[in-house]
This record gives structure tokens, C-alpha cells and sequence, in this order.
């Protein structure tokens, strides 16, 4: 005598499909970490072209502050366009994956769609990025 437990979602959908989610998971951290650093790396690298630049402008009577703010600006709009990118292509990547998993559609409880409070995170960690950098 004995029971196997498992939970109704992956009875419900399989475990085929739920290992592809958490493969899916795996893969975009993996390629957000491998895009932040190399990101981070290439900010590094002009920043330390740039500064004879910086010792100019400080020279010609440009404060700390002016400085910064310009560099913070600089990498607020990378950061800006960059997060809307991924936004834009998630939105896609999400039409995409909805139109395969179609094929074999999960319980009508189980539902694929962008949340608004993955997207506020989405832009907190832009802004905080934005300021580490």
C-alpha cells in the first residue's frame, strides 16, 4: 500500500510542460545575469575612457554634482531603453508561447499573461540598476 502525491498543477498539466517552465525560468535568469554584467562591464570600460573628458569639464568649472547627474542621465536612458525592449520583446515572447502551448492548452484556471507587478518590478530594478551604475 502507498500513495503518490503530487500537485494538481502538474497533474493537471504534465510534467513535460512544467519542466519547460522552469527550464524557461532557468534560461532568462541566466540570460539577465549574462546581460547585466556584460552591460556593466561596458559602462565600466567607457567610463574610464572618459575620463579625460570628466578632468576637462571639472577643470572648466563643472561640479561633482553636474558630473554625476550627466553620467546618471546618460545611463537612466540606456536603462530605459533597454527595459523597454525587454518589455516589448516579453510581450512577444508571451504571444509566442501562448500560441505553443495551444497545442496542448493547460486548465482554463491556468492562464499566460503579463502582470502589472512583474512590470513595476521590471522598472524598480531598472531605476535601481540605473543608480548602482
Amino acid at each position: 500500500m502507498g500513495a503518490n502525491v503530487m500537485p494538481f498543477t502538474e497533474m493537471a498539466i504534465g510534467p513535460e510542460l512544467y519542466a519547460l517552465l522552469f527550464t524557461m525560468l532557468g534560461a532568462g535568469i541566466g540570460v539577465l545575469l549574462i546581460a547585466c554584467v556584460n552591460v556593466s562591464n561596458l559602462l565600466m570600460a567607457r567610463a574610464s575612457l572618459r575620463g579625460r573628458e570628466v578632468a576637462v569639464r571639472m577643470a572648466l568649472g563643472a561640479g561633482r554634482a553636474r558630473i554625476v547627474r550627466q553620467h546618471l542621465t546618460e545611463v537612466f536612458v540606456l536603462a530605459v531603453l533597454g527595459g523597454g525592449l525587454g518589455i516589448l520583446l516579453s510581450s512577444l515572447g508571451m504571444g509566442w508561447f501562448i500560441q505553443q502551448v495551444s497545442a496542448n492548452p493547460p486548465p482554463f484556471w491556468i492562464t499566460f499573461e503579463l502582470d502589472y507587478r512583474v512590470m513595476l518590478f521590471v522598472v524598480a530594478v531598472i531605476v535601481a540598476t540605473s543608480l548602482f551604475a
